[in-house]
């Protein structure tokens, strides 16, 4: 039987130096499944970020939490939140896709008046941090976000989100749930050049 030989080539320091490999032999059956499969979608998502990727992303946050109302003055009360997130990128795939986070919040509320700030902190499936706050002033259920940076892919990050609550319920003085949608960019770091000194 006739064998299939790929030629390559490759720039030494040097010098070229051409080398042929049989498919049929076993190193060339292993390259080429190696070289001609496709490339998993973490992985593309991976050499995003360590070059620099950026881009537009909408997301949908489920997220089921406690909170507790307090009076601390005539007509205006304040309340603590904490919850448990799931960020789920709506194309199914790419930044933040799956990734579950935690949450903490304080709201202030007054007639005329509406504020809402908090902190949320992100982890992925290699166990990489991603920080984000979130705030916003007088219409209940939007606000805006983002990042604090984060560990891993996500140093140095640049965020920004709009978000708006699609569904809230809570029992009174208690738990809630709330799905909200977002739409934002994101940016990761550049890699540093190593230095030639």
């Amino acid at each position: 039987m006739k064998q299939t030989v790929c030629r390559s080539a490759i720039l030494g320091p040097k010098d070229r130096t051409v080398f042929s490999i049989s498919f049929l032999s076993p190193i060339g059956v292993f390259l080429t499944i190696f070289l001609f499969s496709p490339v998993p979608a973490f992985a593309e998502e991976q050499k995003s970020a360590a070059n620099g990727h950026q881009g537009d992303y909408s997301s949908t946050a489920k997220a089921i939490g406690r909170y507790q109302f307090a009076g601390i003055g005539e007509g205006i009360s304040a309340a603590l939140y904490e919850w448990k997130i799931t960020m789920t990128n709506d194309s199914g795939e790419g930044f933040l896709h799956n990734v579950p986070g935690e949450c903490v919040g304080l709201g202030l509320y007054e007639e005329g008046m509406d504020h809402q700030s908090g902190y949320c902190t992100y982890t992925d499936s290699d166990g990489d941090k991603f920080y984000e706050r979130y705030e916003h002033f007088g219409i209940v259920g939007e606000g805006k976000g983002w990042s604090l940076g984060g560990t891993g892919k996500y140093d140095g990050i640049e965020t920004t989100h709009d978000y708006k609550f699609d569904a809230f319920s809570a029992e009174e003085g208690s738990h809630f749930e709330s799905v909200s949608k977002r739409t934002g960019t994101y940016k990761f770091r550049a890699p540093v050049a190593a230095s030639s000194e």
